[in-house]
């Protein structure tokens, strides 16, 4: 939106047409032509967002394992969780690909995120204590008796280090020679570092749980790995003696302790900026709205489709009047109802655009955060115990194919207010608990990996889908994504790699030593025809929301096959649901004479990205955005 520049009065000066009405009429355009942008709003530029991480217990068998000097490393292990985040497609700029290396290219118009606050919190069980994990033991209570009791007596238990750290990612030197440079998978800078004493959790007077880090005012960069980490090296006692060294996985009976039900929020601020509008040519998102309930009957544009404010100039040497049709008080308060009407833009919670939009910023960046496989019994996936600890296990006989055995998992978001999906990215986890080190002889805590898994028999299948049934006649899906690196696939889409991650900044040795990953998840893409943007190989951006009658009918989506089709929910979206699974092509899910990794300590996280509206409930109350 042009500023207006309104002329100054002086003292005897003649009014004048464009004193008063000349202004009036720019404001009453820019109004009508839904152009008010957010440098005009600086109240509401930016729009709010929030990265949450559940973790169900961090104990002490993973993290307060002091590692020994005699092919171990130095210090306390960290319990780590990568992101990322990237662009939105419609500021994707890239140029070159993988091995040239690629470069992106970004400019001011690309919305800043912010960090803007961070929070950090756990179970108590309301009580100024610390409370104790499965392997807590005394002479008089075997481990496994006393899980989740209350210890009034050890706060140093809760002793813990929290940081925010950033790296470059592997993308950018993929194929060059420093891609095999091992100290490229370590933090190379601290946001932040917090250590808070456990004396913070107990006390009777001020307890910091939750505990809250306002006006960070971090900006964010786009293309970088961030690690989100925590450090905990008193949850246990086991370490601390004298003959740590000759018996460094010594989980004799001791006095340990777990942090339950672990919550990480960060709150995010980002720009606004213009929403996702369909376009044949340009645009080209998948299962959008094309009709609404107005007398159009298809998708409004930005353009204002009310009755636009009009304002009536008086002619010259007119008398000056407050009222009638050309009177000064009469068009002022066109322009005040206009304001005290509230501008609005975005859609409502039934996936329909306002009656009247104003605003040219009505979006945001939205990430949803995806928990799998982080609840193990072990906190773990291994090949020894897959099928005890797994919730969704198949002990089918090994074959080929969707006939492998396998082990699942699943996640159900309901869907409340209408966003679209720009990327899907992938973090995976492969720290090995101390135990489980040592009984395969590998070095803690790094074990070995290669591109796509623990092992190279690990297979993978992934899948995103918005579906609808809940409580209705009407049951379908439609795909958001889907991955499969069984070889016996074919050519299904695969993973993407973005980044490997380590840690531990003592680790050394080869480039394979790596805990985490970060993976791109293509969108349903067609199987010949244009693309979108992302890492490698991506779908259009796909919009997901609820409708009604008027506003079902959706723009095509891609299936199974690869080609377009008609979306099978018909715009009855209610939820979304992740599902993967995990199978070995080697041979039996389950193998008690080894320990592999199908998921490491803390599991994986999916992390599904796009944009937010500004968005009305369907009776005009404002929901989010």
């Amino acid at each position: 939106m042009t500023k207006i520049t309104r002329p100054k009065l002086t003292r005897g000066t003649k009014l004048k047409q464009e004193h008063v009405h000349g202004v009036l009429s720019s404001a009453a355009n820019e109004i009508n032509a839904a152009n008010i942008t957010p440098d005009q709003t600086p109240n509401s530029a930016m729009g709010i967002f929030r990265v949450n991480f559940h973790i169900p217990v961090i104990d002490s068998r993973f993290l307060s394992v002091k590692q020994s000097s005699t092919g171990h490393v130095a210090g306390f292990n960290k319990y780590v969780i990568p992101f990322t985040l990237p662009p939105t497609q419609d500021y994707w700029s890239t140029t070159g690909a993988v091995g040239d290396p690629p470069r992106f290219e970004v400019d001011k118009t690309v919305p800043k995120i912010i960090l803007d606050e961070f929070s950090f919190s756990f179970d108590q069980g309301s009580a100024a204590a610390t409370r104790t994990d499965y392997h807590f033991s005394t002479s008089a209570k075997p481990a496994g008796s006393s899980e989740g009791c209350l210890d009034f007596e050890e706060a140093d238990a809760y002793s813990l280090e929290l940081s925010l750290s950033e790296k470059s990612q592997w993308y950018f030197t993929a194929g060059t020679s420093s891609d095999t440079d091992p100290t490229l998978r370590h933090p190379q800078k601290t946001i932040f570092t917090l250590p808070v004493d456990g004396s913070a959790f107990v006390s009777k007077v001020n307890k910091l749980n939750p505990l809250v880090i306002p006006d960070i005012n971090h900006v964010m960069r786009p293309f970088t790995t961030y690690m989100l980490a925590i450090t905990v090296p008193n949850l246990t006692t086991v370490g601390k003696s004298a003959d740590f060294a000759q018996s460094p996985f010594d989980l004799s009976p001791d006095r340990s302790h777990a942090l339950y039900s672990v919550q990480f929020s960060l709150k995010m601020k980002s720009d606004v900026g213009r929403r996702d509008i369909y376009s044949a040519s340009s645009n080209n998102i998948r299962n959008y709205p094309t009709k609404d309930s107005g007398t159009t009957n298809t998708i409004r544009s930005r353009a204002v489709t009310g009755n636009p404010i009009t304002t009536i100039s008086p002619v010259a040497n007119a008398v000056i009047a407050a009222d009638g049709t050309t009177g000064v008080n009469t068009n002022v308060q066109l322009i005040d109802q206009a304001f005290k009407d509230k501008f609005s833009g975005g859609f409502n919670d039934r996936s329909e655009t306002a009656a009247t939009q104003e605003l040219y910023g009505d979006a945001c960046y939205e990430v949803l955060t995806v928990p799998l496989f982080n609840n193990a019994a072990n906190q773990v996936y291994d090949v020894k115990t897959a099928n005890s600890n797994g919730a969704y296990a198949n002990i089918t006989p090994s074959g080929g194919g969707s006939a492998y055995q396998s082990i699942a998992d699943r996640r159900v978001i309901p869907i409340r207010e209408p966003m679209v999906v720009h990327h899907i990215i992938l973090a995976r986890s492969f720290m090995l608990p101390a135990t489980l080190a040592t009984s395969a002889g590998k070095t803690y805590p790094v074990g070995d990996v290669n591109a796509f898994g623990k092992f190279a028999t690990l297979g993978v299948e992934l899948g995103v889908g918005v579906g609808s049934g809940l409580m209705a006649d009407h049951g379908a899906y439609i795909n958001l994504a889907y991955v499969n690196t069984n070889p016996a696939s074919g050519s299904a889409p695969q993973f993407g790699n973005i980044d490997f991650i380590q840690p531990q900044d003592s680790v050394t040795g080869t480039a394979t030593n790596y805990t985490h990953d970060l993976l791109h998840v293509p969108l349903m893409y067609l199987g010949s025809g244009a693309l979108g943007k992302g890492y490698y190989t991506n779908g259009h951006p796909i919009f997901i929301g609820k409708s009604w009658d008027p506003t079902a009918a959706r723009t095509q989506a891609v299936n199974a096959s690869g080609s377009l089709a008609t979306p099978a929910t018909g715009g009855r979206e209610q939820f979304i649901e992740v599902r993967m699974r995990l199978f070995n092509t080697a041979g039996n899910i389950q193998d008690a004479s080894k320990t592999d990794l199908y998921a490491g300590y803390g599991g994986y996280w999916l992390y599904i990205i796009g944009k937010k509206y500004l968005t009305k409930g369907f009776h005009g109350n404002v929901q989010g955005g």
